[in-house]
């Protein structure tokens, strides 16, 4: 019950795909969101066993991960990852036994924006903010919240908005197990694996998340959304 989402980026995606599942045999679907690699990127999920869904238009990453979740409905709870993340050993069981006590998690590190805010039960956390390269979450928690905000396009602060919707089942709006390190790794144009080689870099330009960036003030202009 993971779903990736990608776009024009197959070295990185076969890199989480082929670390993924070392750890993880059970079912993969990747979002392609219009990428102009889509013969590429269906051979890569076929070598490692995902099943390839291609946007005929580019969505945007919010509806690609809500796509990803229509298609794994009949699973009670799913991991959301980008494509420089993925997971290690023992992940599933970490995440479905902590998701039993929250319900939804982020993935969350001690950045300058990111502090600690409470230590929970259960080795969580409750932090003061959030990213999303990972998400999981119940499926009766996403199904009443009815997803996101639906003015984020393709770039925003979608997933945190997400988390405070959510917040009402759980204890915080930004929740992580605390040991999140030996279950899941990220990385990015700026740290990538000792062993991925490959130049890579973001699928959207600066200028075009700044553009996109007037989604979230269109979310704060109008909270009830």
């Amino acid at each position: 019950m993971i779903s990736f989402t990608t776009r024009n980026r197959p070295k990185v995606l076969e890199y989480s795909l082929k670390k993924t599942r070392e750890a993880y045999s059970g079912e993969i679907i990747v979002v392609d969101d219009n990428s102009e690699t889509k013969r590429y990127n269906e051979s890569i999920c076929k070598q490692y066993e995902a099943r390839h869904i291609y946007n005929d238009r580019r969505l945007g990453i919010p509806r690609s991960k809500d796509r990803g979740f229509n298609e794994l409905l009949s699973y009670d709870w799913q991991i959301w990852l980008d494509d420089d993340c993925y997971l290690k050993e023992g992940a599933i069981e970490r995440f479905e036994e902590a998701i039993k006590y929250q319900g939804h998690l982020l993935l969350l590190k001690e950045w300058a924006h990111i502090k600690v805010k409470k230590e929970l039960p259960n080795d969580l956390v409750s932090y003061t903010g959030g990213t999303a390269c990972f998400m999981t979450f119940r499926k009766d928690m996403y199904e009443d919240v009815k997803g996101f905000y639906n003015g984020y396009t393709k770039y925003g602060h979608w997933h945190g908005h997400l988390s405070k919707k959510m917040a009402k089942y759980g204890l915080g709006d930004f929740v992580s197990v605390k040991d999140i390190d030996n279950y899941l790794y990220s990385f990015d144009v700026m740290s990538p694996p000792k062993d991925f080689d490959q130049h890579f870099c973001s699928s959207m330009s600066q200028e075009d998340r700044k553009s996109e960036l007037k989604s979230w003030d269109g979310y704060r202009t109008n909270p009830k959304k």
